[in-house]
């Protein structure tokens, strides 16, 4: 009778704990896509295509990493609007060294040379208000 109560005590604890987690991812949510965000505040995020995001915000504090695929020798594209505050901007290659490193606190348009591979964009985010947009893989 004793080992009755202890397998269901387990049950019930099992099933406890998969509903805590169920209802933990249910909360944080799933984009789906190949990005990572923490941070912002009014977010709007946009995936216009294949090869194009932007993003925009009424505050960023935080980062967000997109990885990118670049099948030929293409350019990446990245525009920055700032009304307040400033964005570090960063492109790794696939070796995860670091390619492009940029500081922006103003409006900036960058344009970036690159040959086939995976490259990672991240942006760090300190108290920043406005939006960007990275293209890449447009070009023919």
């Amino acid at each position: 009778m004793r080992e009755r109560k202890s397998e269901k005590g387990l049950v019930k604890e099992i099933v406890s704990i998969v509903l805590i987690c169920a209802l933990v991812f249910c909360l944080c949510g799933c984009s789906g896509t190949k990005d990572s965000e923490s941070g912002s505040t009014g977010a709007d995020t946009r995936v216009l295509s294949a090869s194009d995001v932007s993003m925009s915000y009424d505050k960023f504090n935080g980062c967000k990493a997109y990885d990118l695929c670049v099948d030929k020798d293409d350019t990446i594209v990245i525009d920055v609007e700032t009304l307040n505050g400033e964005l570090d901007v960063a492109i790794l290659n696939d070796r995860e060294e670091q390619i492009f490193s940029e500081i922006v606190r103003d409006n900036k348009n960058y344009s970036v040379i690159v040959g086939p591979g995976e490259y990672v964009v991240t942006l760090n985010g300190q108290d920043h208000s406005g939006q960007y947009s990275i293209d890449w893989g447009t070009r023919s």
